[in-house]
């Protein structure tokens, strides 16, 4: 549940970055956002965690939530209440209910359970992300906003909004991307891609080569040796260690 918040504007003294995101481990996050804190002033906006992890590295650490004015929740309420409203019309209509009829079945409550979700929560969500994120973006003054992914609920909101503001945006790759029409067209300014496999995935989802730029892996990702690596491929595929992999 959401509470107003007073807001009041910080002395910026130098760049800002904010890094937001909703899921991701505050381990995928520091080893490469810690370095960022020599040289700008670094904001970490979450919805989960408690920041401990953060304040010791340097980041300023905020909750998304944290951000909710008055003006913001009324806003809210008000695009969830014609939400409701609109799902009413919509099963209130009578040439959609004969219409879900198939072979004398009525199929119109699996689709009623799929329209109650999106209507009551999933639209809810994603006006809440874009009020919330407008009045961080007003309340920050971030020079760049960096996010993991704008694929979610969460990180294409975050985009859309900053986007709209004038605000560049840098999405860091967390995991791997498939050749798939998922990630087709990210609007983000820049995306920091793992190596080359990535970005020809990317130009290929209709990116421009000039949004691209690899940068390896940021993850804190313990190496192994390649001995060590091919012992264990050799036990799991029981293979003898005398042939070549």
């Amino acid at each position: 549940n959401l509470k107003p918040k007073h807001l009041y504007a910080p002395t910026k003294t130098k760049k800002k970055i904010l890094i937001a995101h909703d899921l991701i481990s505050p381990s995928k996050i520091l080893p490469w956002a810690e370095k960022l804190t020599k040289k700008y002033e670094v904001v970490y906006v979450g919805t989960k965690e408690h920041g401990e992890e953060f304040i010791k590295a340097g980041i300023k650490y905020k909750k998304l939530q944290d951000y909710a004015t008055e003006t913001a929740l009324a806003g809210i309420g008000i695009q969830s209440s014609i939400f409701r409203k609109d799902f009413l019309k919509i099963f209130g209509n009578p040439e959609l209910k004969e219409a879900l009829i198939y072979k004398d079945i009525n199929l119109s409550s699996a689709l009623e359970e799929m329209f109650l979700f999106l209507y009551y929560i999933s639209y809810p969500i994603l006006v809440t992300y874009i009020e919330l994120f407008a009045n961080m973006i007003a309340f920050e003054l971030p020079d760049l906003i960096v996010t993991v992914d704008d694929r979610s609920r969460f990180g294409r909101a975050l985009i859309e909004v900053a986007n709209r503001k004038g605000v560049k945006t840098l999405i860091v790759q967390h995991g791997m991307l498939l050749d798939h029409p998922l990630f087709d067209g990210s609007k983000c300014t820049k995306f920091a891609a793992y190596g080359k496999q990535t970005k020809k995935i990317l130009i290929k989802r209709k990116l421009r080569k000039h949004q691209i730029a690899i940068v390896g892996q940021a993850e804190n990702i313990p190496t192994e040796s390649v001995q060590k690596i091919r012992r264990r491929m050799y036990t799991k595929l029981n293979l003898s260690r005398k042939k070549p992999i």
